[in-house]
């Protein structure tokens, strides 16, 4: 089963992947129109979890058990962020679809990792040295989508809140703001590398009018004033909050 993509104790509670499971259950058509970037390619939701409920006839997402959910979970997160079905697409999706389908009880990850380990060995698991590899990848670029579904997963999961009171996971997209802890400004000031910038050491998410109300203003002068920064894995290191050597402080944020 899942469990190894993201390292937590405890079983995921359904209503943490609920938007997952219920766009894995519309229509292709309504998947396309609600796509957005906190959610994985179409590909991801044919191949596994959208054969998976209609093949056990669920239409409730909260009637599926806590271990399929974590499962599901696992399993779009993990083929997003790796890509899986950008090459030989269709080959690929048959395959997991049939696997699927040829299944019983719960959702098959042991099944469709095996699939990938035929094609792609290493696209089984999200280490620290694939987030590392590419620290600088923008989010807010189609590239960065990877990085910014599996940021939001993993804020949905230890129950972050957008800053304001509400849930991420209790949100949709069009309810949180990408917000840089450092601002723009900053790094031009400085000096630092661009590509850090949009990077996943340095974007969370919380609600869009608090976005804007902090706007330039550098980490230092706001975070002491949210008590939840380890459910949005900012480190509390008020040091290299001021430290002008912004990526001393993106680096080890980004594991």
């Amino acid at each position: 089963m899942g469990g190894d993509i993201f390292d937590r104790p405890g079983s995921a509670r359904v209503s943490d992947v609920d938007p997952l499971l219920q766009v894995s259950d519309r229509t292709g058509q309504e998947v396309h129109r609600e796509r957005s970037a906190f959610l994985p390619h179409d590909p991801a939701l044919f191949g596994g979890p959208r054969p998976y409920m209609r093949s056990r006839g669920y239409r409730d997402p909260e009637k599926v058990q806590e271990a399929d959910v974590e499962a599901v979970r696992d399993w779009l997160v993990l083929v997003n962020f790796h890509g899986y079905y950008s090459a030989n697409p269709s080959g690929r999706l048959q395959k997991d679809i049939e696997t699927v389908k040829g299944s019983s009880g719960p959702f098959p990850f042991d099944e469709l990792v095996s699939n990938i380990k035929e094609t792609r060995g290493g696209a089984t698991a999200i280490t620290a040295s694939h987030i590392m590899r590419d620290l600088e990848a923008d989010l807010l670029r189609r590239s960065g989508q990877p990085y910014l579904f599996t940021l939001y997963t993993a804020l949905c999961l230890s129950g972050a809140s957008d800053w304001e009171g509400t849930l991420i996971r209790e949100l949709g997209p069009e309810s949180l703001a990408r917000h840089h802890l450092f601002p723009r400004n900053l790094f031009r000031t400085v000096g630092e590398e661009e590509g850090y910038v949009s990077g996943i050491g340095n974007i969370t998410s919380i609600s869009p009018a608090l976005n804007s109300e902090l706007s330039d203003k550098p980490p230092v002068e706001y975070l002491h004033q949210y008590e939840e920064l380890r459910k949005h894995f900012i480190p509390e290191d008020k040091g290299a909050m001021g430290n002008l050597e912004v990526s001393k402080y993106i680096e080890p944020l980004s594991l």
